[in-house]
């Protein structure tokens, strides 16, 4: 039977490979993500979303694809993958049928056919680039890819506090000119809905805080004996909790409370006290300040009545009804490059934009995406006899925080399109790359040899 690493080994595993030499992509990359506005917005050219990002994501291509030797020897069949490629070929039929016969611009279709070829460009770039990796080399990029959000909770709460210059910064170069839909950006702030740096958009900020929430949440249960990433994770967790109520998204805490709930039916009252505990902390403490419209949205998600009374999703039906009547133009592969309302709903915005074709394919990928880390974390949490390898516990933690992240996507998809938003499924499909990769020196034998060891 073959043996599983120790620690030390798998601490030198992927060090002067490709994944040490590419760091600094990462950071900067992520950087470019959560804080870079769009080009023609920082040169004053008016919106765009095209920021620098990618150019990162051109060059890390070409340097993992036409560099010999990076490309990894094809073992298995990488299902979310081929759902993503199929999703991006469905997606150009839905670009030419546009222009052939729906009255689409090719100019308004450019921006819609280049974010849907982002998440096979994101997943493939860090599939092939961290699978020389082990799993507590990659944990330690996710730590740190949280600590670095943490700035983002700090401009929100400086724009619900209005820290002199934050908001006007914000409106200048994270906000939309003029209206979305019927909802004025700078009236939103002055209102106390914050959206950080994400364009304006307070529901793709929620998104990216429950994500944030879900990774800090699963990362504190397998961090063993290093005070410093305890205390790390929890501020990382308070801040973005803050956050996450400060967006207003009761989509995003929707998607947030699902995935706890998918934690304790995986794990041990033992490990997800702790959590239960930091949440008890956090309510005593920071509950108590919390604005009531923040309050209030918790209250409305729990009865699922808005502060009307009618129910939550009745001032979506009107976005709803136009998405799907633009669908109905083409049912099979959808419409691109005619004006639509924000369609407010993951499954509307994917039919009204690549029709049930996209809609299927993308659904497969996460699907494939959610069982395949679900799987994975019911193999390595039954290697109970190895539980004090750390690499065990961080293979653990990366299966779960894949199920866990998915989960809070299709949720929150009720709501908000969340695939669909940059912000959001840049960082999200890094994060499936990053733990569905095959890991460093694993075979099926050792596999095996883990589970039953």
């Amino acid at each position: 039977m073959t043996r599983i690493l120790s620690a030390r080994e798998f601490q030198a595993a992927g060090e002067g490979s490709i994944f040490a030499r590419m760091k600094p992509y990462f950071f900067l990359y992520l950087l470019s993500v959560y804080y870079a506005p769009s080009i023609g917005r920082a040169l004053g050219l008016g919106d765009t979303n095209v920021r620098p990002d990618v150019f990162l994501m051109f060059v890390a291509f070409v340097t993992l694809i036409f560099v010999p030797g990076n490309l990894p020897v094809a073992h298995r069949i990488e299902w979310v993958a081929v759902w993503l490629g199929l999703y991006w070929l469905s997606s150009l039929i839905t670009a030419l049928v546009s222009m052939a016969f729906l009255g689409g611009q090719l100019s308004a279709i450019l921006a819609p056919i280049t974010g849907i070829l982002k998440p096979l460009m994101i997943y493939t770039i860090f599939f092939f680039w961290v699978r020389q990796s082990s799993a507590v080399q990659r944990l330690k990029l996710i730590y740190w890819g949280l600590l670095l959000a943490t700035p983002l909770m700090l401009i929100a709460i400086a724009q619900f506090l209005d820290v002199s210059g934050i908001r006007d910064i914000s409106n200048r170069y994270y906000g939309k000119i003029g209206h979305r839909g019927t909802t004025d950006v700078l009236a939103m702030l002055f209102g106390g809905r914050v959206c950080s740096t994400f364009d304006g958009e307070p529901n793709q900020f929620g998104t990216f805080c429950a994500i944030v929430l879900a990774c800090c949440m699963v990362a504190a249960l397998y961090v063993r004996r290093k005070a410093a990433l305890q205390g790390g994770l929890l501020l990382v967790f308070g801040l973005t909790l803050i956050g996450l109520l400060l967006s207003w998204s009761r989509g995003a805490m929707g998607g947030l409370v699902a995935g706890v709930l998918l934690v304790m039916m995986l794990t041990s009252p033992l490990r997800w006290i702790k959590i239960a505990l930091a949440i008890i902390l956090f309510v005593v403490t920071v509950g108590p300040l919390m604005p009531l419209t923040a309050t209030m949205r918790v209250i409305q998600l729990v009865t699922l009545r808005n502060q009307q009374g009618a129910p939550i999703y009745s001032e979506r039906e009107a976005l709803w009804h136009a998405n799907v009547e633009i669908w109905k133009r083409d049912p099979l592969f959808g419409v691109m490059g005619v004006p639509k309302p924000a369609p407010d709903n993951l499954a509307i915005g994917l039919g009204s934009l690549t029709g049930i074709s996209g809609l299927l394919l993308m659904s497969a990928a996460l699907v494939a995406a959610f069982w395949k880390g679900l799987s994975q974390f019911v193999t390595w949490s039954r290697a109970t006899s190895r539980w004090n390898e750390p690499e065990i516990r961080a293979r653990c933690a990366l299966s779960l925080m894949v199920s866990v992240s998915t989960l809070v996507i299709v949720v929150n998809g009720a709501a908000t399109p969340t695939v669909l938003e940059p912000r959001v499924l840049e960082p999200y499909w890094a994060l499936m790359a990053i733990g569905l990769a095959p890991l460093a020196c694993i075979g099926k034998r050792q596999v095996e040899g883990a589970a039953h060891a």
